[in-house]
């Protein structure tokens, strides 16, 4: 089964010769649609060829054509079962382990955000192939911004950093210590992009708001401002990205750290320095524009490491 892939359009299975991938099956399908994924071996009997490691990504799409239904029709169960196509796309995958430093997210800020983002449509997949061709080989995901400075989410997944509140001065005995000893030693907060702001309104993210909130975690919906990444802690993304080939599967894994971040220098802050323990601190330095850097990505990009 491994590398196999699977496609069904109303109920009937097409041959595994003529399934496409998820990114080319969404880009020539418009609609709404959503993707989920097995987790440790759910479904045992309906996996039994599969490999050990591998697990299944499901996307299902709905689309129609409301000119199959005319002005005096009203809705039934039968007429909408003709205006509607239900499509189930099944795929392989390996998840990577979460923690280890290699599989961190790569990523880079490259252009602004999506104009309908209240739900997954698979027109993004068409309208952000421009943006992919911004990624540097390095990068696993791209992120979104209207302003230059406030940062939105990403093509696939939510943003999130943990930062500190205000701009106090990291102690020496602070730093190099988890989130838990950080909260002893002055206050963090977790802050994600609102919904109003033009973001997807994700499971997987609310999800994360509801625990943070159970657990008395500080979290506060603003978008993070780059231009106050000195007070970043850490950062990282839900819905996992999945890159390979410059394709991916969304919602593959609950979190994934961020390693690095890469910004134009346009966005006002540049060559950010490492220091011990993954606390960043950096200079403003003078950068081209930011339709510039959306034309010539590799012009002025910056690294900063988390």
């Amino acid at each position: 089964m491994s590398g196999s892939r699977f496609l069904f359009a109303n109920g009937v299975v097409l041959p595994p010769s003529d399934t496409p991938s998820v990114s080319t099956f969404l880009e020539a399908h418009p609609g709404a649609y959503t993707t989920s994924r097995t987790h440790n071996n759910v479904l045992p009997v309906a996996l039994k060829e599969r490999k050990s490691g591998e697990e299944l990504a499901i996307t299902a799409l709905v689309s129609g054509n409301s000119e199959k239904l005319s002005d005096n029709d009203s809705l039934t169960e039968d007429k909408l079962s003709r205006i509607l196509d239900v499509y189930v796309h099944v795929g392989i995958y390996i998840p990577p382990v979460f923690g280890i430093q290699e599989n961190g997210a790569h990523l880079a800020v490259v252009g602004r955000g999506r104009d309908v983002a209240n739900a997954k449509y698979s027109d993004w997949v068409r309208l952000r192939k421009p943006l992919e061709k911004l990624r540097l080989p390095s990068v696993t995901e791209l992120l979104l911004s209207n302003d230059r400075d406030r940062i939105l989410e990403g093509c696939v997944t939510n943003f999130f950093v943990v930062c500190r509140k205000g701009n106090n001065d990291i102690s020496n005995d602070a730093k190099g210590k988890d989130l838990y000893d950080y909260r002893s030693a002055y206050s963090v907060e977790i802050q994600t992009a609102p919904i109003s702001d033009g973001v997807l309104p994700g499971v997987i993210r609310q999800v994360i708001i509801d625990v943070c909130s159970s657990m008395g975690i500080p979290l506060r919906e603003v978008a993070p401002s780059w231009s106050e990444s000195e007070i970043w802690e850490e950062a990282f993304i839900d819905k996992g990205f999945q890159a390979s080939g410059h394709s991916s599967y969304d919602s593959l894994r609950l979190l994934q750290h961020v390693e690095t971040i890469q910004v134009p220098s346009s966005l006002g802050i540049a060559g950010i320095k490492i220091l011990e323990g993954g606390n960043m601190g950096g200079e403003a330095v003078q950068g081209g524009s930011w339709e510039d850097h959306c034309s010539n990505p590799e012009r002025d990009l910056e690294e900063s490491r988390l």
